[in-house]
């Protein structure tokens, strides 16, 4: 899976725990934001079990660059 891809997945992943069918579009702007410093909340978990720089490591740094550009 692609860096961005798997942005996108963690996005919709905690999109679906937030939201639910019909809400109007403010809040579903709401919505995107909580799921988006989600999603860099667990990135940053992930980040931080690497003890030095690895393949791994630069993966999700790129993941959490995709996150922010959403």
């Amino acid at each position: 899976m692609t860096p961005k891809e798997q942005a996108e997945q963690l996005l919709h992943d905690y999109r679906m725990l937030f939201m639910d069918e019909g809400e109007d579009y403010g809040q579903e702007i709401l919505v995107t934001m909580l799921s988006i410093k989600c999603s860099l909340i667990a990135v940053d978990k992930i980040l931080s079990l690497f003890i030095s720089e690895s393949e791994d490591t630069r993966y999700w740094l790129e993941v959490k660059n995709e996150l922010e550009k959403i």
